[in-house]
C-alpha cells in the first residue's frame, strides 16, 4: 500500500468515529431526558 492509500483509509476512519461519537451522544441525551422525566413522576 502507498502512503495515499493509508491517508485515506485513516481519514475514513476518522470519520466513522465521529459519526458513532454523535450516535452515542444522541442515545445518551435520550436516555437522560427518560431518567428525567421518570425522576419527575415520582
Amino acid at each position: 500500500m502507498d502512503y495515499e492509500t493509508n491517508l485515506r483509509a485513516e481519514l475514513e476512519i476518522l470519520r466513522l468515529h465521529e459519526k458513532l461519537d454523535l450516535l452515542v451522544a444522541e442515545r445518551l441525551a435520550g436516555l437522560e431526558a427518560k431518567i428525567d422525566g421518570l425522576a419527575q413522576r415520582t
